[in-house]
C-alpha cells in the first residue's frame, strides 16, 4: 500500500508541475523536477492505457456524484485516463479516472492559508525554522479515505519536499539553495 501511495504521491505533482501551477523560474522548482525524475518509472508502470476519445458517462456519473454542483471542469482524455480540472472555493482540484472510467484519485493544490490548522501544527512541530509554501492533498482508492499531504517547505539554506501521511512525516526530496555572491 505505502509503494501505491508513492507511486501515487509521485504522479500527482508530476502533473501538478506540468499542469503550470509551479512557477518554473522558482529555485523549489528544481527541487520537485528531481523528486518526480527519481520515482518516474514508478508512475509510468502504474496505469496501462486508454484509448483518447470522449469522457465515459460513467465518469461523469461519478463525478456529479463526488462534487455536485461543480459544473465548470476543464476535462482531458489521454491514453492513461481522463482528467478533470477545476477550482472549488478556492482550492485547484484534479481528479483521475483509469482507462475503465474508475476513479483512481485526485489532488487538491492550495497555499498555506487553506490548510486545516491541525495539520499546520503537525508540520511546525517538527520543521519549525521553514515556512510552507504550498500544501497538495492527494487522495486515491489505496489510502483507504486517509488523504496523504506533499508539502513544500522553504528554509534560509533550502527547500524540503515532504509527506505527511496518517500523523507521520517524512522527506521525499530536499535541495540546497543556489547561493548568490555578493559584489
Amino acid at each position: 500500500m505505502k509503494k501505491n501511495l508513492i507511486a501515487l504521491t509521485a504522479a500527482c505533482i508530476m502533473l501538478f508541475q506540468a499542469s503550470g501551477n509551479v512557477n518554473a523560474h522558482h529555485p523549489a522548482n528544481n527541487c520537485l523536477q528531481k523528486t518526480m525524475q527519481a520515482i518516474e518509472k514508478v508512475v509510468n508502470s502504474n496505469n496501462p492505457g486508454m484509448p483518447s476519445g470522449m469522457v465515459t458517462a460513467r465518469v461523469m456519473k461519478d463525478f456529479a456524484h463526488r462534487y455536485p454542483g461543480i459544473d465548470s471542469v476543464n476535462w482531458q482524455q489521454g491514453n492513461k485516463g481522463a482528467t478533470g480540472d477545476f477550482i472549488n472555493k478556492g482550492v485547484n482540484t484534479k481528479i483521475y479516472y483509469d482507462m475503465n472510467g474508475n476513479w483512481s484519485g485526485q489532488l487538491k493544490s492550495y497555499p498555506v492559508s487553506k490548510l486545516d490548522e491541525n495539520l499546520r501544527k503537525i508540520v511546525k512541530q517538527q520543521y519549525y525554522d521553514y515556512t510552507i509554501q504550498w500544501v497538495h492533498e492527494i487522495e486515491s482508492p489505496a489510502s483507504l479515505g486517509i488523504p496523504t499531504y506533499v508539502f513544500t517547505l522553504e528554509g534560509i539554506k533550502d527547500y524540503k519536499i515532504i509527506r505527511l501521511y496518517d500523523g507521520d512525516t517524512d522527506i521525499l526530496n530536499e535541495c540546497e539553495k543556489l547561493q548568490v555572491e555578493d559584489r
